[in-house]
């Protein structure tokens, strides 16, 4: 935890209950979360077509994964938990979000998905008292849906998906129809 112009910023790779206990009970906590589609489509788009990922998998060179490193969208979710096994970004980027969030959201004040970054930063300069304004990193150039994908591929991410959206439901409560046929 560190301090940064009178705001306590935690950071870390995955929930960590002892944190909390530490806190103050007046804290602003808040977290983002992101539509588990848009999430899981941009890991693939970003991380494996857009910045290569895959070329740098040790265990995929090393011939301890044999999958390919430019797979398309179709083979890349089907073997989604291979691609995971193979390179820790992949496995990073299509964890659950609890794993990050917590299992429980009401911990936070305030929980906003990506669509509502304009509300956090509002919030935050309200809360602050000074202008606060939110980027965006890692943006892909190339949008991937589910409608691009093949119906064998969805069924396979059905059951992560349903998962994700039964987390989120209160801030996705609106599944895919592709999710929703299944």
């Amino acid at each position: 935890m560190t301090m940064t112009s009178g705001i306590w910023c935690i950071q870390h790779n995955g929930f960590a209950r002892t944190l909390w206990s530490a806190l103050d009970p007046d804290w602003f906590g808040f977290t983002v979360v992101r539509d588990p589609v848009k999430r899981l489509m941009a890991c693939y788009t970003n991380r494996v077509v857009e910045r290569g990922e895959l070329k740098n998998s040790r265990k995929i060179k090393n011939g301890v994964y044999n999958l390919p490193v430019d797979p398309d969208p179709d083979f890349f979710f089907q073997n989604l938990e291979a691609y995971k096994k193979a390179a820790s970004v992949i496995k990073h980027h299509a964890m659950h979000t609890w794993l990050f969030t917590g299992p429980d959201l009401s911990v936070y004040k305030k929980v906003y998905p990506t669509e509502k970054l304009g509300a956090l930063a509002k919030d935050l300069s309200d809360w602050t008292n000074a202008p606060f304004e939110i980027g965006r990193e890692n943006t892909s150039s190339m949008t991937l849906t589910l409608d691009d994908l093949k119906p064998e591929t969805v069924k396979a991410l059905t059951p992560w998906l349903c998962l994700e959206y039964g987390f989120l439901v209160n801030y996705y409560d609106k599944r895919p129809a592709q999710l929703q046929a299944l």
